[in-house]
């Protein structure tokens, strides 16, 4: 391991520029670092008779030839970067770290660019840059094999991205929304229904988080399946939430489901239910527009709460809020990722439905991950599924696939599926 340019100086690097200490150290620990010193950090890179020495005698040479000054996004000048006529391969890495962070923040030579500092690194943004460093080395050096390697990866949709830009494809194929796990639901109030919510919403792999002011009520429940259980005054609401959830108020009494409701009307929701009479309700409802809420804001909560299925018991009562809930979750015609694939970290090919046409057993978003032994959730089942996992096992590169559910061979949907194949890798933290 050496440097075309300047690189910090590692542990037990040799700075000696002696052939035989450093084919010693390969021998004894199967590598070596090597370079001569430029100051007391700094390594600068090998005489040159060396190097081409020690390219006859070992298997691999790895060369750093362009750094980044520790920053995962990298813009060159004319002078980058600094590749040997004999170089087989330049590997270009970059790191996914820098997503939604601004260009300043985490591309050196950001200057260099016709973009404002303060440009947040998107996806698009990122093989922008990316992209035309790959290119301009194309240019550069067309005869040598140019080969990508994106890092730092901290989730699946990660991954894909890693993937997308690795094998040149726009990313743009997938949608970000596809991967949105934010199903956190929050219950103020631990009733009867209450509790029968949490339950039900746990099982369908909701984040459940319970709020009560009642400890003596919280500790004689079994709590076990609940994420998080707040006790604490409903006043102090705000201080416990996340933005963007589902809410479901039920509280005890009218004042505190005001209170909470209060709290919640004005800031951003998936969904906002409060338990209560049609009488109840209309007197809420004649408070907050007393306060000044506009009507558009009381029209958008769900109550009194739940799909009318005509509930009696609180179980009853928990499945008809569920069932609004997942209602409102779906409104998007798009397919939630599970909480199983969304947490997996197995390499293989995660299957996307990019497409429906006429009836589909999914929606556009559903995704499966199939590993060399199996297989994580569903893109619908039957013939058409068991083909694109197939095809998938079979997949090295990405591709886009249609299965025609009109074929009796093949399902009975009367549809088709467009399926968008992306190999992807482990996550890491490089």
């Amino acid at each position: 391991i050496c440097t075309s340019t300047h690189m910090k100086i590692e542990e037990d690097t040799i700075l000696s520029g002696s052939l035989e200490e450093i084919l010693k150290s390969i021998k004894e620990n199967g590598y070596c670092m090597a370079g001569t010193r430029v100051d007391s950090l700094k390594m600068g890179p090998l005489d040159k008779n060396l190097y081409l020495s020690l390219c006859d005698m070992v298997d691999e040479v790895l060369i750093e030839a362009d750094g980044s000054k520790r920053l995962p996004l990298k813009v060159c000048n004319e002078n980058e970067p600094v590749i040997y006529e004999n170089v087989d391969e330049i590997v270009l890495v970059a790191g996914l770290r820098a997503l939604y962070k601004p260009l300043k923040e985490v591309c050196h030579r950001y200057n260099l660019l016709e973009m404002d500092e303060n440009t947040i690194v998107t996806p698009e943004v990122f093989q922008s840059i990316y992209s035309k460093y790959k290119n301009d080395l194309k240019t550069k050096y067309p005869a040598k094999k140019i080969t990508s390697k994106i890092c730092q990866t901290s989730s699946l949709f990660e991954q894909v991205i890693a993937s997308l830009i690795e094998h040149d494809v726009d990313v743009n194929v997938v949608n970000e929304s596809w991967f949105d796990i934010n199903k956190h639901l929050y219950i103020f109030g631990a009733g009867h229904v209450g509790y029968a919510l949490s339950q039900l919403a746990s099982y369908l792999e909701y984040h459940v988080h319970i709020m009560d002011e009642r400890q003596d009520l919280l500790d004689s429940l079994n709590l076990s399946h609940v994420d998080e259980v707040i006790c604490d005054s409903y006043s102090n609401l705000e201080k416990h939430i996340l933005p963007d959830c589902y809410y479901a108020i039920m509280t005890p009494k009218h004042d505190n489901d005001y209170e909470c409701l209060r709290a919640l009307i004005d800031k951003p929701y998936r969904y906002l239910g409060m338990i209560g009479s049609k009488k109840k309700v209309a007197l809420e409802f004649n408070r907050l527009r007393a306060e000044g809420i506009s009507e558009e804001l009381i029209q958008k909560v769900h109550s009194p709460i739940g799909l009318k299925i005509g509930s009696q018991s609180p179980k009853e009562i928990a499945v008809s809020i569920m069932a609004e809930i997942i209602q409102i979750k779906n409104a998007e015609s798009l397919s939630s990722i599970s909480t199983h694939l969304y947490e997996s970290n197995e390499e293989g090919v995660l299957c996307s439905l990019v497409k429906k046409e006429a009836s589909s057993p999914r929606n556009v978003g559903a995704m499966m991950l199939v590993t060399k032994d199996s297989f994580i959730d569903t893109i619908g089942g039957g013939s058409a599924e068991f083909n694109a996992i197939q095809d998938a096992r079979n997949c090295t590169d990405i591709m886009r696939k249609s299965y025609n559910l009109i074929d009796g061979n093949i399902g009975v949907c009367g549809g088709i599926q467009t399926v968008l194949f992306i190999p992807i890798k482990k996550q890491n933290a490089m």
